[in-house]
């Protein structure tokens, strides 16, 4: 910039909470979705393998011990998302506030 000019660059301005939205619905979709997906698909090959080596008693608690582990996991990803959707909002809103205070109107 040239001496005695006054400029911004390289400045964004506004924030997009639709955007927010977005990018909230990508992370649910595309990470926690398709992590809670995976273990249930891992888990039922898991117990097709069990199936075909191992029988018994020991084989259908290590399978019934493998639903309850997958379902604890899935939910917990799925309150993570919750947990994370509430930080991700109220560092919007924190945000809205600031902009909306950033530069006050004086009286006319």
């Amino acid at each position: 910039m040239a001496e005695g000019k006054l400029g911004i660059t390289n400045a964004t301005q506004g924030y997009d909470l639709s955007g927010i939205g977005d990018y909230i619905e990508a992370i649910r979709a595309n990470l926690i979705e398709k992590a809670i997906v995976e273990m249930r698909s891992g888990k039922e090959k898991i117990k097709e393998t069990v199936d075909t080596v191992w029988s018994g008693k020991s084989a259908d608690i290590y399978k019934k011990n493998l639903d309850h582990d997958v379902d604890v996991i899935c939910k917990a990803l799925t309150e993570a998302q919750r947990v994370l959707n509430q930080s991700i909002w109220h560092a919007a809103s924190q945000v809205k506030t600031i902009d909306e205070n950033i530069v006050k109107e004086r009286g006319v």
